[in-house]
């Protein structure tokens, strides 16, 4: 597999360069990020940080205009509005924080891991 790395700025429309958060915005997002670092515990199960991780986007983003929670075998999804039926927009592939760093999560110079192809 060959692997083409980009910088965010060149994968993200230029569109999205333009938008410029407000103060409000940016203080709940810090808010919420140091919360969440706060109550990760890398002691704990996959299931723990992934509720924790659920909180973080409902808290800081999500609240009543999406619909979060597992699909089927998928870790936890976004669907593209609040009805369950609705097509799902975002997938995760969630693993406890002491797995990041063996093989089961992807890295730029191992892209064959279990979290890649579970996504794939």
């Amino acid at each position: 597999m060959i692997v083409n790395k980009r910088e965010l700025k060149q994968t993200l429309n230029r569109v999205y360069l333009k938008i410029k958060p407000d103060t409000e915005t940016i203080q709940v997002f810090q808010a919420n990020l140091t919360r969440l670092l706060e109550q990760c515990d890398s002691k704990k199960s996959e299931e723990f940080n992934k509720n924790l991780l659920i909180d973080f986007l409902k808290n800081t983003y999500y609240t009543d205009r999406y619909f979060i929670n597992t699909k089927e075998r998928i870790d936890l999804v976004i669907h593209n509005n609040q009805d369950v039926k609705s097509p799902v927009g975002v997938i995760f592939e969630t693993k406890k924080p002491t797995r990041t760093i063996n093989a089961e999560m992807p890295r730029l110079d191992h892209l064959n891991t279990k979290a890649f192809q579970q996504l794939v």
